[in-house]
């Protein structure tokens, strides 16, 4: 599986150096385009907090890492409707925690929270 996602990020990387002959579309997302060092500055931000996630993980769990990184990734994503924010950003981490806890019955990392 992990073979198959890095061919597929290699073949998007690729083809974002190498667009099509289509550009009507490319020109009509022109004027939204990023300056590169804010884009380079997104980039590092969200390696960052995907780090910190990543060895948040054992000490806080996994819902609370992940709730708090969908909320820091969907707001360097441009989400500013606090509603769609913290409803993703709740539900989703939870709902899937019961779901693998639950039904899948595999045992995911609770951090502080273990018992």
């Amino acid at each position: 599986m992990l073979i198959g996602l890095a061919i597929a990020g290699s073949i998007i990387l690729f083809q974002g150096f190498f667009p099509g002959a289509d550009t009507s579309e490319e020109n009509e997302f022109q004027e939204f385009s990023l300056p590169f060092p804010v884009v380079i500055t997104k980039l590092i931000i969200a390696i960052t907090v995907l780090f910190s996630y990543f060895f948040a993980i054992d000490q806080f769990g996994i819902v609370l890492s992940s709730v708090v990184t969908l909320l820091l990734l969907m707001l360097l994503g441009g989400e500013r409707r606090g509603r769609i924010l913290l409803s993703v950003a709740i539900l989703l981490p939870v709902l899937l925690f019961y779901f693998f806890t639950y039904i899948a019955n595999v045992p995911l990392p609770l951090g502080m929270f273990q018992s």
